[in-house]
C-alpha cells in the first residue's frame, strides 16, 4: 500500500519498504514470480485495522531487492498494467489482494488528426514542465519524447511531472485515453507539487 504517492503503468520506481507487513509481503513475492500490486491509501491511520484504499492501482514486477541496514528493504519495480481490487485481506502477516486487469489502451475511436493533436498537447506540457524545472530526470525526459503510444505517453507525462498524488490518482482512474490526455495536460502549479520520494509507508500488497 502506497502512502501519498501514485505509480503509473509502464514506469520504473525505487520504493523503500518500511513496515514489517510490507517487508513480509515483498519477501513472499520474491519467492514467487516477483509480482506485486501497488495501490494508494486514501488516508493513513496509524491504528486502523486495514487501510482505506483507492480501488485502482497497478501491477508491477520487482526487478531489484536490497536489504537496508535499518531492517527496511529497497526495491526497484517496473509497473505494468492498471488493475482493480476485487478483494483485499491479510494473511500470514502480509496484505494480499485479488484483482482484475483493466484494459484502457483502446484508442481506435480517435482519428489520426485528433491523436496527433493530443500527442502534441502532451509534448508541449512535458517540454514546458522540464524547462521550468518541474522534472529533472533528463534521460527520462528524452525517453518520454520517443513514446508513440498515446496512452503510455499520457501515463509517462503524469509520472514525470510532480503533482499532488490525489491528482495522479484521478488520472490513473481515468480510463478513456482522450480524457486522460486532457487531465495530464492540465496546468499544475509548481507550489502544489507533491513530494515524490517514493516510499511505501504502510504495507505492500502482495499478489
Amino acid at each position: 500500500v502506497l502512502n501519498n504517492i501514485v505509480i503509473m503503468p509502464d514506469t520504473s520506481s525505487h520504493l523503500d519498504v518500511i513496515s514489517k507487513e510490507s517487508c513480509e509481503a515483498v519477501a513472499n513475492a520474491m519467492k514467487g514470480d516477483c509480482s506485486i500490486l501497488l495501490v494508494t491509501a486514501k488516508e493513513v491511520k496509524e491504528n486502523a485495522k486495514a487501510p482505506d484504499l483507492y480501488p485502482i492501482g497497478v501491477t508491477a514486477k520487482i526487478k531489484q531487492y536490497l536489504k537496508m541496514p535499518n531492517k527496511t528493504v529497497r526495491i526497484l519495480i517496473e509497473a505494468e498494467k492498471r488493475a482493480r481490487i476485487v478483494s483485499f485481506y491479510k494473511e500470514d502477516g502480509a496484505y494480499n489482494a485479488d484483482f482484475e486487469y483493466i484494459d484502457t489502451e483502446e484508442t481506435n475511436h480517435l482519428d489520426a488528426a485528433e491523436e496527433e493533436t493530443l500527442s502534441r498537447m502532451l509534448t508541449d506540457k512535458l517540454r514546458q514542465a522540464f524547462a521550468n524545472g518541474m522534472g529533472t530526470n533528463k534521460l527520462l525526459y528524452k525517453r518520454l519524447l520517443t513514446i508513440d503510444d498515446l496512452a503510455k505517453f499520457a501515463d509517462g507525462v503524469t509520472e514525470f511531472i510532480p503533482a499532488p498524488y490525489t491528482k495522479k490518482q484521478e488520472i490513473l482512474e481515468t480510463l478513456d485515453v482522450k480524457e486522460r490526455v486532457m487531465e495530464s495536460s492540465a496546468p499544475v502549479s509548481s507550489s502544489s507539487s507533491s513530494t515524490i520520494s517514493a516510499h511505501i509507508c504502510t504495507h505492500s500488497s502482495q499478489i
